[in-house]
């Protein structure tokens, strides 16, 4: 490893964190890391790709009111919170919410200080992917004048001031930030997969943004709320979920109308969000050691254990029999 990717890397491990594992493959580097405070427990990982791209991801439980703060070093910053809250604050700017299922990115020059308040109690699961705008404008070729606002200032060097970009955690950004905590696999390939991950959440983070740009506006707060009560019940009820109709009947609209919003809020439809339920406990349960595939394949609500391959081997592009040999 070079020593300017030692120097970086060592820069990116979280003050009160201390390193417990490295690994390098090639001029990609991981390292694990988790605090060294009383008050969490869990870790935070750092995976670093040469070109000027990182990665973290955490698991975090905190025993306390905890305040954690960072300097910008004015890298573009693909926050994706699958659970827990914070407030994040800094000197130039309002505060603002981290909500779980939310996907959000501070934007500001380098240099500012931002400060994040996590909460006694709450349980941090976060993915966050970091790239300089060089590495999006010329080695991506993204075009920045498809952008307006702080996200066009960013990227047009235009000094502005910090602020804070929130869009959809779509399905398709939660597929691709589960694979950090899931990829498994000889450490080339593994990296080779988590690069490509963080490519995809680079990729639909903007995609996401051109189509909101063009509605106009982002799905209501209400209908976000009735989404977010169908995946609930999906979740809860994923051996056996109701039928379609008696899903919309409790979301109180049509079935029509149901799945045009879940489609425009998730990304997906409510038959592919529930696959991807399934799939997760699967892999839960392949981790926990304890059932065979077939009996994994009736925990999840599949009839017959062929059409639980088939459904597994489309999701994850492996079969579960090399699953369960790898986790």
């Amino acid at each position: 490893m070079t020593a300017m990717l030692t120097e970086r890397m060592l820069n990116l491990v979280p003050r009160d964190y201390e390193i417990v594992e490295r690994e390098d493959v090639g001029l990609t580097a991981l390292i694990a890391t988790r605090p060294q405070r009383m008050d969490a427990e869990g870790f935070r990982n750092v995976l670093i790709f040469p070109g000027g791209v990182t990665v973290s991801w955490a698991s975090l439980h905190r025993f306390r009111d905890v305040q954690e703060s960072e300097e910008s070093d004015g890298a573009l910053r693909i926050h994706i919170r699958m659970a827990g809250r914070s407030i994040i604050t800094s000197a130039s700017a309002r505060s603002f919410e981290i909500e779980p299922r939310s996907c959000t990115v501070p934007i500001g020059p380098a240099g500012v200080v931002r400060t994040q308040r996590f909460f006694s109690g709450d349980e941090e699961r976060s993915v966050t992917v970091s790239c300089d705008k060089n590495y999006l404008i010329e080695y991506l070729g993204l075009d920045p004048s498809l952008y307006s606002g702080a996200l066009s200032d960013y990227l047009n060097d235009v000094n502005g001031i910090c602020s804070i970009i929130s869009t959809d955690l779509s399905f398709e950004l939660r597929e691709a930030a589960a694979a950090f905590f899931e990829a498994a696999g000889a450490p080339f390939a593994r990296c080779l997969l988590l690069q490509s991950r963080a490519n995809d959440i680079i990729r639909i983070f903007f995609e996401q943004i051109v189509r909101r740009d063009v509605r106009g506006s982002q799905p209501r707060s209400r209908d976000r709320l009735a989404v977010a009560r169908v995946m609930k019940i999906l979740e809860d009820r994923y051996q056996q979920p109701p039928a379609a109709n008696e899903i919309a009947r409790q979301a109180g609209m049509s079935l029509s109308k149901l799945s045009k919003l879940f489609k425009a809020v998730e990304g997906k439809t409510m038959m592919e969000y529930l696959l991807m339920v399934r799939m997760r406990r699967a892999l839960d349960l392949m981790r926990e050691g304890d059932l065979s595939i077939t009996q994994i394949s009736y925990e999840v609500g599949y009839e017959y254990p062929a059409n639980f391959s088939t459904a597994f081997r489309r999701f994850f592009g492996t079969s579960p029999r090399e699953a369960l040999s790898q986790v």
